[in-house]
């Protein structure tokens, strides 16, 4: 039997993992055991612990929001073997888990990683860090600043979507220089967004179609801030044309994408916000060896 080793965010779904823990166990341990579990009490602590167990487990379980996720799977990413990756989903939007198909009751997520098959996915790298949704500049990031914690507690992932409403007609457009592998683009914009998977915020704003085993990253520019563009854009979403390129909205595929602003722009790398452009990014195809649900 294959051994595995849970990460888990102690604080994560206000603590109902934790309060499940020995049921989710007996389930998890029903295929891979022993199953060891570890809390993270600070950021830092699940990337140090997945390089500790790299060779001392099969499977690493991350068990948390989308912030625990990230972090482990940056970790993850830099090994030269890697152990399978699981996801428990224990946050607000859990955007990769749900990406990979898994259940978001912890209790039937379980059950799937006890069951489930194994996949390899793409994940997406910038020069700084790995992310599996999504890479972006402008309001996207802008609105992850703005949303306040309490309507975060009382509305879940509802309270990106009201944080965008307010954030919407404020954002300043930036200008902006795009290379992708056979599109470009030069000019203004409020918003600029790569997509590794489908999920940004618990739902599929942006690239309802992107699929995490495509080899591709998708490309989204908005060059104007107001509720016109973006019901445009959730037009769009139903067409099946490869580039859909609008007033204000383009979309591309590409494998490596560069971005380079006039001014520094902050980066959203799957809700986690530390660098600056200029950045280039490229997609890792079938880069992650993960335990996955109805994907």
């Amino acid at each position: 039997m294959m051994s595995a080793a849970l990460i888990l965010n102690p604080n994560a779904g206000n603590g109902k993992i934790k309060k499940e823990l020995q049921h989710i166990k007996e389930i998890i341990e029903s295929t891979y055991a022993p199953l060891s579990v570890y809390e993270t009490k600070r950021e830092g602590d699940g990337a140090r612990l997945v390089k500790e167990l790299e060779s001392k487990v099969d499977l690493i379980i991350g068990a948390g929001g989308d912030g625990t996720i990230h972090e482990l799977i940056n970790a993850m990413c830099e090994l030269e073997t890697r152990p399978l990756f699981a996801v428990l989903p224990g946050g607000t939007c859990n955007d990769f888990s749900r990406g990979i198909g898994m259940d978001q009751n912890i209790t039937k997520a379980a059950q799937q990683i006890a069951t489930g098959r194994v996949e390899k996915v793409d994940i997406g790298k910038s020069e700084h860090q790995y992310f599996s949704n999504f890479w972006g500049i402008g309001l996207i990031n802008e609105v992850s600043e703005n949303i306040e914690k309490d309507s975060k507690a009382r509305f879940g992932k509802l309270s990106y979507y009201m944080s965008t409403a307010k954030t919407i007609t404020n954002v300043e457009p930036f200008y902006v220089e795009i290379e992708g592998d056979e599109e470009e683009f030069k000019g203004e914009a409020v918003m600029v967004v790569v997509g590794n998977g489908a999920f940004t915020g618990g739902l599929r704003p942006f690239f309802p179609k992107n699929h995490l085993q495509d080899s591709c990253l998708e490309v989204l520019v908005v060059t104007e801030s107001n509720v016109q563009t973006f019901w445009k854009l959730f037009l769009s979403n139903f067409s099946d044309e490869k580039v859909i390129q609008e007033e204000s909205i383009l979309k591309f595929q590409a494998k490596h994408v560069k971005v380079t602003t006039s001014s520094a722009q902050k980066i959203d790398c799957d809700g986690e916000r530390k660098y600056y452009t200029p950045d280039t990014i490229t997609v890792l195809p079938r880069f992650l060896e993960v335990i996955v649900g109805n994907l």
